[in-house]
């Protein structure tokens, strides 16, 4: 019966290697279990890791987009502005976000440096000399020579070129070049002979390089770079003042132009529409019967001013002689032209107003301050009368009456009037440019100038007849320089910033805009790096405490 017994002393061995063996799988089991925790904490750790890093960037990329979209607004903030002739961009803009975030958009005439202080507000394209204005007529190519000339750097040469590219004809200036020059000279573009497209197209010119046109700023991006500020290290060449000097690029322009349309949207009316008594009947509810009488007289008549200078002689004898001949050709091109106008013309013409009979006119205004201090012959209900002009040739009545001619009458049927140049911002070169504007003139303009940025639009200077009762000027003087001069046009050019309470970065935008027409249209638009507000020289965003 004992062979039925297990042996105790053969088991026990066999025990303790199976207690053994089930230690070692359970050290193996715990190790595997530790590394599959690691290796899941790693993971948790790395999506964690990567969430927080995706989540900084979408908040970066929203603040990014945000910013970008407060100066987009600007850009509509800016259209008002110019539409409303105010001035509220002549400051930061402050406005709440949805969350009640605090942001703020300001509008900066251009990128400041580091020597300089931001400007509020917008460059204005009048402040230029408009280049496709310039006169073409032979008469007055000697003027739209001169105006060229006072440019920094302008030559005979080149001021010719330009005035041929844009010329209808082949026939070449005394100094200039036509397409018989450029097609020898293996030329990418031979001339437009029509206005210039853009600004880049001059460089098409003979004789005119990137220097003079863009100086400094090469690339264009209205920035003072490192190597456009460090003397010759680098190109461009450089003067390393500290102040970006952008050549021609800041005193000639091809868009400068003002509405026709008053502030309400209605036409000004036109003091040189062909049917004269159109005119008398738009003009008398406003200005009563008087003026429309004068007004209409002075268009069949013309008028004489005593305190009209005496023309020079000599080779003014020869431009009023070309002239002559040029509105002989002009009469008779508009005899053979739209026969249906003309007899619309002839028709309200044979009509009556204010006891004048109605004929074809002779006259043409050159811009509202002939109305003042003129003299008509003309018969009145048959009986020949000398009409004086309801307005006197004194700078009180000018100062008066020249905001309210301004603000209602204009001398085109065009929906933009084009060229003139305003006196409120243009530099002194560009002042030189308008003719009969004397040096001592336009320096003592150029030093006011300051003193008008710093009012912020005030009444005295929304109107050309300040040049008047500031004493610049006389009378007779701003009557010749009328159809050359305005206070601001409706294309303005500047740079939008948008910033948001406790970000340091600032998106910018440059831009051009025209709101010369019943809709505002952006004619150039450019993303600049991201900045902070230090490298801008303005504020970091504050509290606010009166949040639009």
């Amino acid at each position: 019966m004992q062979s039925g017994r297990p042996n105790l002393r053969t088991a026990k061995p066999n025990l303790a290697r199976v207690s053994a063996g089930v230690r070692r799988r359970s050290g193996m089991v715990l190790i595997l279990v530790l590394v599959v925790v690691l290796m899941l904490s790693f993971a948790v750790y790395s999506f964690s890791e990567l969430m927080v890093a995706e989540y900084a960037a979408t908040k970066t990329g929203l603040r990014q987009l945000q910013r970008r979209e407060l100066a987009t607004s600007g850009i509509e903030l800016a259209a008002l502005a110019i539409r409303q002739r105010e001035t509220f961009v002549a400051r930061p803009f402050e406005i709440r976000l949805p969350g009640n975030e605090q942001a703020m958009i300001s509008v900066l005439r251009s990128i400041p440096s580091k020597s300089t202080q931001p400007i509020f507000g917008m460059s204005d394209e009048s402040a230029k000399l408009n280049i496709n204005t310039l006169p073409l007529e032979k008469s007055r190519r000697t003027e739209a020579r001169q105006r060229l000339l006072v440019l920094p750097g302008m030559t005979l040469q080149i001021a010719d070129a330009i005035l041929d590219w844009r010329d209808p004809d082949e026939e070449v200036s005394e100094f200039g070049a036509e397409t018989s020059y450029y097609a020898g000279q293996s030329s990418s573009r031979l001339p437009r002979q029509a206005p210039f497209e853009d600004l880049n197209e001059i460089l098409y010119v003979r004789g005119v390089n990137t220097d003079m046109l863009y100086g400094e700023d090469q690339n264009h991006n209205g920035l003072l770079d490192p190597e456009e500020n460090d003397g010759d290290g680098r190109a461009p060449r450089d003067n390393r003042d500290g102040v970006l000097q952008q050549g021609w690029a800041d005193l000639i322009t091809v868009q400068g132009c003002e509405s026709t349309l008053r502030s309400d949207g209605r036409p000004k009316i036109n003091l040189n529409q062909p049917v004269l008594a159109r005119l008398y009947d738009e003009l008398e509810p406003e200005f009563g019967s008087e003026a429309a009488t004068y007004i209409v007289a002075w268009r069949m008549r013309g008028a004489t001013y005593l305190d009209a200078p005496r023309p020079d002689e000599g080779n003014d004898l020869e431009r009023r002689r070309l002239e002559r001949l040029e509105s002989a050709m002009s009469r008779l091109n508009s005899q053979l032209g739209d026969a249906e106008r003309e007899s619309e013309k002839l028709n309200a013409d044979q009509t009556r107003r204010g006891g004048l009979t109605l004929t074809e006119s002779s006259a043409k205004f050159k811009s509202p301050l002939d109305l003042f201090g003129g003299q008509v012959q003309v018969a009145i209900n048959g009986v020949d009368t000398l009409l004086e002009s309801p307005w006197s040739a004194d700078p009180a009545t000018a100062r008066r009456m020249l905001p309210v001619f301004e603000q209602s009458l204009t001398t085109t049927d065009e929906m933009v009037f084009q060229g003139r140049i305003s006196i409120n911002e243009a530099p002194e070169s560009v002042l030189r440019s308008i003719p009969g504007m004397s040096e001592s003139a336009a320096r003592t303009i150029a030093r006011i100038q300051p003193e008008i940025q710093s009012l912020n639009g005030s009444d005295e200077f929304r109107s050309v007849a300040w040049l008047v009762g500031r004493g610049i000027l006389s009378l007779p003087e701003l009557r010749e320089m009328g159809p050359f001069i305005t206070t601001g046009g409706d294309i303005r050019s500047g740079v939008c910033l948008g910033q948001i309470q406790g970000d340091a970065a600032v998106s910018s935008l440059r831009f051009r805009v025209d709101c010369s027409g019943s809709s505002r249209r952006i004619l150039w638009l450019q993303d600049l790096p991201v900045m902070s507000s230090r490298e801008l020289g303005i504020p970091e965003m504050r509290m606010m405490t009166n949040p639009q």
